[in-house]
């Protein structure tokens, strides 16, 4: 969640052509783990909110890598078990683009969820035109955000996120509900 996203990102992201390709490959969403290309193949097909968002960098700039981690950066395991399940952190290329980590371990349902609520972020980034350096990432982030308090770094937490986690999970709820196995 937003609450991991360390401050410390130094990006250049612009709106753009980007889309899915001819056979609905995503071109801007990337990941080469089968599990984390479920979730989103079917938080797509199951919500319509997580569906946008993932059109919303497919018509960007920027590359999004979603992986999955064992851990998550600067000290996570020791916040509540809702706060450590996913984070936006920088890329160690400059190349326009964010990474996504997820916790493992959690099911489908929560790991769709748990990833909207970091496209969510990676939303605001790109609506806000991106940060050319370290100052303008954090700028935006203390501006659209809410400081997490006791947190062993400075973190923020939007209540955009929280509300997208919100909706999708309603959303997919419904999608089963309609759709029984």
């Amino acid at each position: 969640m937003f609450c991991h996203l360390t401050l410390t990102c130094a990006l250049g992201l612009a709106p753009g052509h980007g889309g899915d390709s001819d056979d609905g490959t995503l071109q801007r969403l990337r990941t080469t783990e089968s599990v984390v290309q479920a979730a989103i193949d079917e938080g797509r097909r199951r919500s319509p909110t997580f569906a946008s968002l993932v059109e919303v960098i497919e018509q960007s700039n920027t590359f999004v890598y979603v992986t999955r981690a064992h851990m998550l950066p600067h000290q996570m395991k020791l916040m509540l078990p809702h706060r450590m399940e996913g984070c936006l952190v920088p890329s160690r290329s400059r190349t326009g683009s964010l990474r996504v980590l997820l916790a493992m371990g959690m099911g489908k349902d929560r790991t769709i969820v748990v990833l909207a609520h970091e496209l969510q972020h990676v939303r605001e980034v790109l609506d806000a035109g991106g940060g050319h350096d370290q100052e303008a990432f954090d700028s935006l982030f203390m501006r659209i955000g809410i400081r997490q308090l006791g947190t062993p770094t400075e973190r923020y937490e939007t209540s955009a996120a929280q509300e997208v986690m919100t909706i999708v999970g309603r959303e997919i709820q419904a999608y089963a509900q309609m759709h029984p196995r």
